[in-house]
């Protein structure tokens, strides 16, 4: 049991997450445990250092690449030719239906770019990664393929990986939050993958 209580603070879990989060340590009688379960609770996570280092990918600054900008304009493009091809469609159930569906796209979108609404689904622990961080992701996954984000890319898969087999070995209802986004931009289609994995946790 202390192991896998080390392994869930190691990876991140939350807390305010947990049932008994109150007992976590008092759960344990001998000094070692507990000491062991306080230094895991006081160091840096991988989470935490997860997010450091993604908040750090080259071509997030405004004043170089500035990659959250180009995504915009080609999401922005995306669901204009999305518009424009509703248009073509004489059906009145049918533009209801691509209408409400470009909306829906549109609503999901500005979730994922706008840095305001991205903080309050944080404060609303429906998202674990910072707004740089999950910029950070995006581009990372967009430009898997190039040589400066393929490692990066590994990297990110075999942390995501492990980290849900180690969560799975021990219980499926622990705290995890994992933001897995995948961009392909081709003959005028965009298509964004956006997985996150938020349950319920003892």
């Amino acid at each position: 049991m202390l192991q896998f209580r080390i392994i869930e603070n190691k990876l991140g879990q939350k807390m305010e997450s947990r049932v008994n989060q109150h007992n976590i340590i008092e759960s344990f009688q001998d000094e070692d445990s507990k000491q062991q379960i306080a230094k895991s609770l006081s160091e840096p996570s991988l989470c935490d250092l997860l997010i450091r280092w993604l908040e750090r990918t080259p071509g997030l600054e405004q004043e170089g690449f500035n990659f959250p900008r180009r995504y915009a304009q080609a999401v922005h493009a995306f669901l204009a030719d999305e518009l424009a091809e509703m248009e073509d469609e004489q059906d009145p159930e049918k533009r209801k239906g691509i209408l409400a569906e470009i909306k829906k796209q549109k609503d999901t979108f500005e979730s994922l770019l706008n840095e305001e609404r991205h903080n309050e689904r944080m404060q609303k622990n429906e998202r674990r990664l910072s707004y740089g961080a999950f910029m950070g992701a995006l581009m990372v996954s967009c430009y898997s393929e190039t040589p400066r984000f393929h490692l990066p890319h590994q990297l990110l898969t075999v942390i995501v990986c492990q980290t849900l087999l180690s969560v799975c070995v021990y219980q499926a209802n622990v705290c995890i939050c994992i933001v897995v986004a995948c961009l392909c931009l081709s003959d005028k289609c965009l298509y964004l993958h956006f997985g996150c994995l938020s349950v319920s946790a003892l």
